[in-house]
């Protein structure tokens, strides 16, 4: 069976590498990390990872500007993303839900419940690919 693959965002080096050994450890995962928009979205076009969860600040383009090349993109625009925000901004929050995010988290964020998330969104995806014709 084929790994889920989670896409991290974030320009902070210490969450995504701990989030990738917790998550890996689990066995059914795989997790890419990316610390700019631009590595970002090279990966979401090579890889097309199952979810992403993207940081709306980032060196360059930020989180919200990279979803939108996503969403625009045919291939890649049902992907779904979870951003996250260490800053309440609501304009950012707002741009995002008009964009289809599946949720807006304030860091920090608990890895357990980021993973609990993750596997809500897994979960809901393989429900929806059983019952599509």
């Amino acid at each position: 069976m084929a790994k889920y693959r989670i896409l991290m965002v974030d320009d902070e080096t210490n969450h995504p590498t701990a989030f990738k050994f917790l998550t890996e450890l689990k066995g059914d995962y795989e997790v890419l990390v990316a610390a700019s928009g631009k590595e970002a979205f090279e990966i979401v076009c090579s890889s097309r990872p199952d979810i992403i969860t993207l940081d709306v600040m980032l060196a360059g383009e930020d989180g919200v500007d990279i979803l939108k090349k996503i969403r625009e993109d045919d291939s890649l625009k049902d992907i779904p993303v979870i951003m996250m925000s260490g800053v309440e901004a609501e304009s950012s929050r707002q741009a995002a839900e008009a964009l289809g995010i599946e949720d807006f988290l304030t860091k920090p964020v608990e890895m357990d419940d980021l993973l609990h998330k993750i596997n809500l969104i897994k979960a809901r995806a393989s429900i929806t690919q059983k019952i599509a014709p």
